[in-house]
């Protein structure tokens, strides 16, 4: 099984196959789900991480998206620096253990 700096170094990677061929990435959870051969184990593991380490402070405009109909996206879903910058932090912190 790999370790959740493993895992968050894949969904990274899978983001910015998005970003740089200027598709509007999804959110992480969405990005997730979309890395190849990734086990059941793993995939809930890293939900299970993202969803703990959530940002304290997120866009309010969009906690409460009535336009969608889901309380899904923690930035703006066409703003992916937050998320970038949200992975970065964690792959540096889960390096570390």
């Amino acid at each position: 099984m790999k370790s959740i700096n493993e895992l968050l170094i894949l969904l990274k990677e899978n983001f910015m196959e998005d970003v740089e061929s200027e598709i509007s990435p999804d959110g992480l959870c969405v990005h997730a789900m979309r890395i190849p051969n990734l086990t059941e184990e793993e995939y809930s593991l890293l939900i299970r991480y993202i969803n703990t380490n959530r940002p304290k402070l997120r866009d309010p405009m969009f906690i409460d998206d009535l336009l969608h109909n889901c309380k899904m996206y923690w930035f703006h879903w066409t703003n992916y620096k937050p998320r970038i910058k949200w992975l970065d932090y964690h792959i540096q912190l889960t390096n570390k253990l």
